[in-house]
């Protein structure tokens, strides 16, 4: 079964909400916007899910955070846009990890796992709710 996006987005902002707190970030404040690419197409579940977790970044970090897509080459274009970014802590990637590791043997993308540094947490899970009038009846 594969692991969704937005998924692995929740775990990507939670482990960088921690890594906020940590001593070597206490160091680094940001002081413009800080742009998250997602490297898919606008309304997708890992765009849903960066665009729902802007809120706390922003708040943790005291600065806009910025939602850009650049759908493409199976994520390669806005994988590629994060690469070619100056190393300043302003651009960000949002997707799967799994994506990282298959750009080099589909040859869409020169770079590996092993070239970035990924943030994880475990899940998000989805969640059905009706108001408390609604009358439900049978079982589930």
């Amino acid at each position: 079964m594969r692991t969704p996006r937005w998924v692995v987005f929740g775990a990507v902002t939670l482990a960088v909400l921690a890594w906020i707190g940590t001593a070597p970030a206490a160091d680094w404040k940001p002081t413009k916007p800080i742009r998250i690419i997602v490297p898919w197409g606008a309304g997708g579940s890992t765009d849903q899910a960066t665009r729902a977790a802007t809120g706390d970044l922003e708040q943790a970090l005291g600065q806009s955070v910025v939602v850009v897509n650049q759908p493409g080459g199976g994520g390669a274009i806005g994988t590629k846009s994060v690469l070619d970014a100056p190393c300043d802590g302003y651009t960000w990637a949002s997707g799967a990890v799994k994506d990282l590791g298959t750009y080099i043997i589909t040859g869409t993308l020169n770079t590996k796992v092993q070239d970035w540094h990924d943030y994880l947490n475990t899940a998000n899970a989805t969640l059905v709710s009706v108001t408390p009038s609604y009358p439900i009846t049978g079982s589930w």
